[in-house]
C-alpha cells in the first residue's frame, strides 16, 4: 500500500502535514495542512485539485510523490502569508 500522508517538521513554523484524497465525492486531491498560528484561525489548509477521470487521480498519485519536505512546508508558508496579509488587509479598511 502506497502513503497517503507525510508529515514534515519546520523550527518556523511547527509540523506541516501533506495527505492524498482519493475517495470520496470529491474530485483527487493533495491536501498541506498547517496551523497559522494566527488568533481565531484554527487548523489550515491549501488543497491541489485534479480532473476527476481516472487521468486525474494518476496525476494526484504521481504529484504526491513528488512532493519534498521543502515544497510542503514552502506551501504552507506561502498560505500562511497570504493568511496574515489578507487579515492586516482587513484591519486597514
Amino acid at each position: 500500500m502506497k502513503p497517503f500522508a507525510k508529515l514534515y517538521q519546520s523550527d518556523e513554523i511547527g509540523q506541516v502535514l501533506a495527505t492524498l484524497h482519493l475517495t470520496g465525492e470529491d474530485m483527487p486531491e493533495i491536501h498541506i495542512h498547517f496551523d497559522p498560528e494566527v488568533e481565531g484561525i484554527g487548523l489550515s489548509a491549501a488543497k491541489i485539485g485534479f480532473p476527476d477521470t481516472e487521468e486525474g487521480e494518476e496525476l494526484a498519485r504521481k504529484a504526491f510523490d513528488l512532493i519534498t519536505e521543502e515544497g510542503a512546508i514552502g506551501v504552507a508558508q506561502m498560505a500562511i502569508a497570504n493568511i496574515r496579509s489578507m487579515l492586516s488587509e482587513e484591519e486597514t479598511q
